[in-house]
C-alpha cells in the first residue's frame, strides 16, 4: 500500500565484491619499452559495509573496507598491484522500502597501495606509497530479499598516491 511505513534495520552488513575500471598507465611503471606494457585489468576484490541508517529518514552513515588488486602481464613483463581502502560512507535512500534507491558517497580514511613490476618472474621494482587520499560518488540500488539485500553500486572512485617510492632492484631496460 502506498504511504506505509515498513520496519527496516538499523545496522546493515553488507559484503561486496567489486569491479573498477582503471585509466593507470602502466607503462609509466617500466623504464624499459614501454611498448611491451601490458594493457590495464580492471581492478577487483572483495569489501565490507557496516552501514548505520537513520529509521524513517532515508539517511545512513557507516564504514567500508576495499581489498582490492590488478593482475596483467605482456609475456615476461608482469604487474601486480593491490589497494587496501578503509573509508566513511554516507548515502541518501529516496526510495526506502523493499526496493531501495539513492545517491552513495565515501571519503578514504586508511590506504595500503602497492605495485611490483617483474620480468621472467624476477621482481624489478616495488612501489608503495606513504599519502594517498581517495573519495567516491555513484548510485546503489537493490531489494530487501528475505534475510538479506540483492543489489548494486555503480559511480566512480578517484585515488591520489603521493609519495610514492620504489624499494624494489634497479629496473631493467
Amino acid at each position: 500500500t502506498l504511504g506505509s511505513i515498513q520496519a527496516m534495520a538499523v545496522v546493515e552488513a553488507r559484503l561486496s565484491y567489486g569491479l573498477n575500471a582503471t585509466k593507470m598507465d602502466l607503462a609509466e611503471f617500466y623504464t624499459g619499452n614501454a611498448a611491451t606494457a601490458p594493457s590495464v585489468t580492471p581492478l577487483y576484490g572483495l569489501g565490507g559495509d557496516l552501514l548505520f541508517n537513520i529509521p524513517m529518514m532515508g539517511w545512513g552513515v557507516g564504514v567500508r573496507y576495499e581489498n582490492l588488486g590488478l593482475k596483467a602481464s605482456n609475456g615476461p613483463l608482469e604487474f601486480a598491484a593491490s589497494l587496501n581502502r578503509t573509508a566513511v560512507v554516507g548515502y541518501y535512500r529516496f526510495i526506502d522500502t523493499v526496493l531501495f534507491l539513492g545517491p552513495i558517497a565515501s571519503f578514504g580514511l586508511s590506504h595500503k597501495g602497492e605495485m611490483n613490476v617483474s620480468v621472467s618472474g624476477n621482481q624489478i621494482s616495488a612501489f608503495s606509497s606513504t599519502a594517498t587520499s581517495s573519495y567516491s560518488i555513484g548510485f546503489e540500488g537493490g531489494i530487501r530479499l528475505v534475510g538479506f539485500v540483492l543489489g548494486v553500486e555503480l559511480g566512480t572512485l578517484t585515488s591520489k598516491f603521493s609519495n610514492v617510492s620504489d624499494t624494489g632492484s634497479a629496473a631493467l631496460g
